[in-house]
C-alpha cells in the first residue's frame, strides 16, 4: 500500500495540521509516526487487537506523547458523533472485505455507518485501497447513493521501490449537508490531479483502465509478455475525451545498452512515419539509440502544445511509470526528439464523408520540407493520401505533381516498364481506380501526356478534397467517375470496352480480414475474369497489395496465377505494401529482364529531374520478383 513517501502528495491535500485524525486498524504500521513527525499530532489510532495497541502505545508513549492508541472494532466505536475531520483507512476496508457475501456487506455497511457518524460535516474518509471491483461497487454504492458525499479517487504514485503488480488507490469521500435533487460529484485523476466524470460506470471504467495498465506494465518490465513491442497507452488531460499523448514502450533486447531508459518525443504530423508509427520500426530506433526501455511519444492533432519543454516537464512524472525496475534513484530521464522543436502540423481542413466518416486534411513540416496529407479518423494509423508541397514566388504552395510522396506509387509506376516501351508514349488507355489526392494520377497525366486516362473512385467526397486540397484537375484526357470500381469493371467488359494498363490502388474498409488494400471483392475470381477480359493482351494489371496475412497473401498470388500468364511482385521497404503485376500472356524470361532494364533506363530518361531522383533502377530489380 506504500509508506508516507509515497502517499505525502495526497495525504499532506486532504489532512491539515490541526486535524482531529483517526486512523483505522493501524497495526503496527509507521504511517500514523510519519505523520505526527510532520505536525500532524492530533491523532487516534485504533486496531481490533489489544496487543498491537499495547505495543504501539509503549513505542511512542515518550517521542510522541499526544498520539493516542485505542482497542476498538470500527464497526462498533464509542466516539460521539461528528468528532474527526479525517478518517484515514489504509488496507483496513481491503481486510475486512475479502468478498462481496451478503455476510461481509452487512459487516462493511456498519463500519460506513460508523464512519458517517463520527465524520464532520466537511470532513474525508480517506481509503487507501487496492479498489478491487466488489471493494469499488461497495465505496460507490455506499457513499454515492445520495448527494451528502462527494466521492473522488486519486491513483497514488507507487514508490520506486515498489514493483506492485496492483495499483494503488486513495478514494476520498468528502462529507456535505444533503441537498435534494442533486447528483453525486464524482471525481478521478493521477497523484493530484483530478477532473470530473458523469457518471459511476465512467469512474468505475477509469478505475480498471489504471488496473490494466499497471499489469501489463508490469509484465512487459519483468519480461513476462511477449510483444511487448506492441504495448501502448494513452494519457488524457484531466476532463478532455480525447487522448493527449500515445506512449509506446520498446524494451531493446541488444546486450550493449548504453542508455537505460529514455524518452522519444515524435515531431506532430510525423508519427505515422516507419521508424515512429510501426512496431518494428520503433524497435530499431530503440537498437540505434542503444536504449534498453525506450518511450515513443506520438503528440494529437486534437490537442495544442506549446513547446518541446513545457511537454517535457508534463510527461516527465507519468513515464517514470513506465521505467524499468532497479532504475538508479537519482536517473534523470533522457528526451530526445527529431529536431530542436515539436515539428508543425497545421489542419487545413476537417470534413465527413457518408462513406468513409470524418476526415482531416494537413500540412506537416518534415525538416525544410511541406507534406499535404489526408486521413481518415477511422483508421488514424495510416496517410491515405501524401503529396509535397513546393513554394511559389508569390508565397503560395502547390503541390508538386513531379513528386510522388507515397514509396509504392513509385514501384506502380516504375512497373510501366514491363510493357513495350511505346505503350505509355502513345495514346494509350489507362485505368486508375482508386483516386485517393489524386497524386497518382496527376503524375502519369503530367508525364506521360499523350495517355487517356480513366479515374474511378466511389467516394464523392473525396474526389472533391483531391480536387480542392490536393489540385486533382480533369480535362478531356484524364476523367473522373463516381461509381464501385467493380461495377465500373463490369460495365467496361458488356460495353468491350479495353485498357492497356488498370491500376488497383484502392483501400478496403472491412478491418475483419488481413488485408486493406484492394477489397478483397477485387481479387475474386469472377472479378479477375473480368479484368482480364477488359485489358488488352499486352496489357498490364497493377495492384496494391495491403495484407498482414502471409497464408492469405500467398492464397491470392495464387489467384492471380490462375488468371495472368505471368505475375511479379515486389515488397516496398519498411512498409507492408507489395505492388504486384499481372500479365496476360507469357514473357520470354530470357529475354524478359534485359529488356526490363532498357524500358526502365527509357523512362527514367523521359521523367523530369526531380521525379528521375526517386528512382533507383538496381533496387527496383533486385527486388522483383517472380511469383
Amino acid at each position: 500500500y506504500g509508506n508516507y513517501q509515497s502517499l505525502e502528495i495526497i495525504l499532506t491535500k486532504y489532512i491539515k495540521l490541526a486535524d482531529e485524525l483517526l486512523v483505522t486498524g493501524c497495526g503496527n504500521s509507521r504511517l500514523s509516526n510519519d505523520l505526527y513527525d510532520v505536525g500532524i499530532m492530533n491523532i487516534t489510532n485504533i486496531d481490533i487487537s489489544e496487543t498491537v495497541i499495547n505495543v504501539m502505545e509503549k513505542q511512542n508513549m515518550k517521542i510522541r506523547p499526544k498520539m493516542k492508541w485505542r482497542a476498538m472494532d470500527v464497526t462498533n466505536m464509542n466516539f460521539k458523533n461528528e468528532k474527526f475531520n479525517v478518517i484515514l483507512d489504509k488496507g483496513t476496508l481491503d481486510a475486512i472485505m475479502p468478498d462481496d457475501s451478503d455476510k461481509v456487506r452487512e459487516t462493511v455497511e456498519k463500519m460506513f455507518d460508523e464512519i458517517a457518524r463520527i465524520t464532520k460535516f466537511g470532513g474525508r474518509y480517506v481509503c487507501i485501497t487496492l479498489l478491487q471491483s466488489h471493494i469499488l461497487n461497495m465505496l460507490l454504492d455506499w457513499f454515492g447513493k445520495e448527494s451528502d458525499w462527494v466521492i473522488r479517487i486519486h491513483v497514488c504514485q507507487n514508490s520506486k521501490e515498489m514493483q506492485n503488480i496492483f495499483p494503488v488507490f486513495a478514494v476520498v469521500c468528502t462529507k456535505l449537508k444533503k441537498i435534494p435533487n442533486i447528483p453525486s460529484i464524482l471525481e478521478f485523476g493521477l497523484g493530484e490531479q483530478l477532473a470530473r466524470v458523469q457518471n459511476k460506470s465512467e469512474l468505475v471504467e477509469n478505475v480498471e483502465n489504471i488496473q490494466q495498465f499497471m499489469f501489463v506494465r508490469h509484465e512487459i518490465l519483468s519480461g513476462k509478455k511477449e510483444n511487448a513491442e506492441n504495448a501502448s497507452f494513452e494519457l488524457f488531460a484531466p476532463g478532455s475525451k480525447t487522448w493527449r499523448f500515445s506512449l509506446y514502450l520498446v524494451i531493446s533486447s541488444k546486450t550493449k545498452r548504453s542508455v537505460p531508459f529514455a524518452i522519444f518525443i515524435v515531431p506532430q504530423g510525423r508519427e505515422l512515419e516507419w521508424l515512429y508509427g510501426t512496431s518494428k520500426g520503433r524497435i530499431y530506433l530503440a537498437e540505434n539509440t542503444k536504449c534498453g526501455a525506450l518511450v515513443v511519444v506520438h503528440l494529437s492533432r486534437d490537442h495544442v502544445y506549446e513547446n518541446l519543454k513545457v511537454v517535457q516537464e508534463e510527461l516527465a512524472s507519468y513515464v517514470m511509470e513506465l521505467a524499468p525496475f532497479g532504475l538508479p534513484k537519482n536517473y534523470q530521464i533522457p528526451f530526445w526528439s527529431a529536431g530542436d522543436d515539436l515539428g508543425k502540423r497545421v489542419i487545413c481542413h476537417e470534413g465527413s464523408s457518408e462513406m468513409s466518416g470524418k476526415y482531416v486534411v494537413e500540412d506537416v513540416e518534415v525538416e525544410t520540407e511541406t507534406f499535404r496529407k489526408l486521413i481518415f479518423l477511422s483508421n488514424q494509423n495510416v496517410v491515405q493520401s501524401e503529396a509535397k508541397l513546393k513554394q511559389k514566388k508569390t508565397a503560395k504552395k502547390y503541390i508538386n505533381f513531379n513528386y510522388l510522396a507515397c514509396d509504392h506509387h513509385i514501384s506502380m509506376v516504375q512497373g510501366l516498364a514491363l510493357l513495350p516501351y511505346d505503350v505509355m508514349i502513345r495514346s494509350s488507355r489507362v485505368l486508375l481506380i482508386g483516386l485517393g489526392g489524386g497524386g497518382l494520377a496527376m503524375y502519369l497525366r503530367r508525364n506521360f501526356p499523350a495517355v487517356c486516362l480513366d479515374v474511378v473512385d466511389i467516394d464523392r467526397t473525396v474526389v472533391e478534397v483531391a480536387e480542392k486540397w490536393f489540385n486533382f484537375t480533369p480535362d478531356e484526357k484524364l476523367k473522373v467517375f463516381i461509381d464501385d470500381g467493380i461495377n465500373y469493371l463490369n460495365s467496361a467488359s458488356e460495353s468491350d470496352s479495353s485498357f492497356d494498363v488498370i491500376f488497383l490502388d484502392v483501400d478496403g474498409k472491412d478491418s475483419t480480414v488481413g488485408m486493406s488494400c484492394p477489397p478483397q471483392s477485387f481479387v475474386l475470381e469472377d472479378n479477375l475474369r473480368c479484368m482480364k477480359k477488359v485489358l488488352n493482351a499486352q496489357g498490364l494489371l497493377i495492384l496494391n497489395l495491403v495484407c498482414r496475412d502471409d497464408a492469405l497473401k500467398e492464397t491470392i498470388l495464387t489467384t492471380l496465377r490462375k488468371h495472368f500468364a505471368a505475375v511479379y511482385f515486389t515488397h516496398i521497404e519498411n512498409e507492408v505494401n507489395n505492388v504486384v503485376y499481372c500479365l496476360p500472356e507469357k514473357v520470354d524470361e530470357l529475354s524478359f529482364w534485359s529488356k526490363l532494364r532498357e524500358n526502365l533506363c527509357k523512362l527514367l530518361k523521359k521523367l523530369p529531374k526531380e521525379a528521375s531522383d526517386q528512382w533507383d533502377i538496381e533496387e527496383y530489380l533486385t527486388n522483383l520478383v517472380r511469383s
